[in-house]
């Protein structure tokens, strides 16, 4: 008997023990960088917060500071900020991404930058890689628009909870420089870049699908004069597909230009999605106009393509009266 209650009271403290072990906090860590007219800081702090967003009730917004020196929590206000980047006391960066949002606001904090403690938007990108209530880990960098200063960084952090997040006043454009940075001298496409850049786009190919989408013509147009192919596909979305989807949207009267853009670089009318419909079926289902179907259909599109359910172009063209439509797939070889 004396044995067992020996035993029972040794299990006893170790539970005891268990329960008042510790729990092994995040430890913060961060490997980046933020790069001001080509002089590079190495970003060597990081704190983590989702506050409640002042703008949205029942929102919440991430917070993420990160910064070159220790920032204790006094320090942490957009106005200390601003006060000790002003003397280079601290070169910082704060990233706030409202919850189910498409953008993360940056505001910058560096004596040469004129932004600096003012909200820039739709410079960045951010991938969440684990999020709870407890930690955070994140990749974000911003986009290479032209502007003079960048940052990227990989960080993993506790999450703090508490406040209302701080909402800085927002920035006037990001000035762009005329002058090529570090790894830009020699680039060929230089000029066009920045252009691109100042339209809000960086080069590459989710950025072209995304202004194929948006209707923005001219930067459509700069993407392809800087080699950028027609076909270009973003994920699953190819753009030639994109294009032909969006006519009825708005800006309207720069969605057919964008698709006879395309087709003049090659485009393929009959490149297609996930239902296997090609470029010409969507352009007829989605009311584009009739000289952006006969550019298709002179560059070559399939007349009598099905897609999955067995539909042509010009069985679309009749079942929503389009009558035109119908008589020019007709002229075209188009069966019934």
């Amino acid at each position: 008997m004396a044995l067992k209650r020996s035993l029972l009271l040794m299990l006893v403290l170790l539970a005891a023990s268990l329960l008042a072990a510790p729990v092994l906090a995040v430890e913060d860590e961060v490997i980046g960088t933020f790069t001001v007219h080509g002089k590079t800081t190495i970003f060597k702090h990081v704190y983590a917060s989702r506050q409640a967003d002042p703008d949205t009730p029942g929102v919440d917004d991430l917070v993420l500071l990160l910064s070159d020196v220790p920032l204790p929590e006094a320090d942490r206000s957009s106005s200390r900020l601003i006060g000790l980047a002003s003397n280079g006391r601290v070169h910082a960066l704060k990233l706030r991404w409202r919850e189910g949002s498409d953008d993360i606001a940056a505001v910058p904090y560096h004596a040469a930058i004129p932004q600096s403690g003012a909200t820039v938007h739709h410079l960045g990108m951010i991938d969440l890689q684990e999020l709870t209530g407890e930690k955070i880990a994140v990749r974000t960098e911003s986009h290479k628009l032209g502007q003079d200063w960048h940052y990227s960084a990989r960080l993993r952090a506790a999450l703090h909870r508490g406040g209302t997040a701080e909402i800085e006043p927002e920035a006037d454009a990001v000035e762009t420089s005329d002058k090529p940075l570090a790894g830009e001298a020699g680039d060929p496409l230089f000029a066009l870049k920045k252009e691109l850049g100042r339209q809000g786009y960086e080069y590459n190919a989710e950025n072209f699908v995304t202004a194929v989408k948006d209707g923005q013509l001219e930067a459509v147009k700069l993407f392809l004069q800087g080699g950028m192919s027609a076909n270009t596909k973003a994920g699953d979305q190819h753009a030639m597909i994109m294009a032909a989807t969006l006519c009825a949207s708005d800006p309207q009267e720069a969605r057919g230009p964008v698709i006879l853009a395309l087709l003049a670089a090659k485009g393929d009318p009959n490149a297609r999605d996930e239902a296997n419909a090609t470029a010409l079926l969507r352009a007829v289902q989605m009311g584009c106009d009739p000289e952006v179907v006969r550019a298709m259909i002179k560059a070559g599109a399939d007349v009598n393509a099905r897609a999955k359910g067995g539909g042509t172009p010009l069985m679309l063209a009749k079942a929503l009266n389009r009558a035109e439509i119908a008589e020019i797939l007709r002229a075209a070889g188009a069966k019934p």
